[in-house]
């Protein structure tokens, strides 16, 4: 199974411990380009349809909040 598939899978799941590092790999994988905004904001957005996805990196910690999955797969369903 490609690393792509099973961060999708990871992703579905919607899991307690999807970690930015995973989010970044997988978007970029999906054809999602990050651009660094102010401070912790993060954007990424896709190089065919546009779509974006707006995040702020987590810190301390690497591990993404609920809302922040489920933006992930929302704009990953909006870019196809």
């Amino acid at each position: 199974m490609s690393r792509k598939k099973k961060l999708m899978n990871k992703l579905v799941d919607a899991p307690a411990n999807f970690t930015w590092d995973e989010a970044t790999k997988l978007m970029g994988l999906c054809n999602f380009k990050l651009l660094n905004r102010s401070g912790s904001a993060r954007m990424f957005v896709h190089q065919k349809t546009r779509t974006k996805v707006r995040l702020h990196e987590p810190h301390p910690q690497n591990t993404l909040l609920p809302y922040m999955v489920e933006a992930l797969k929302e704009g990953l369903l909006a870019a196809g």
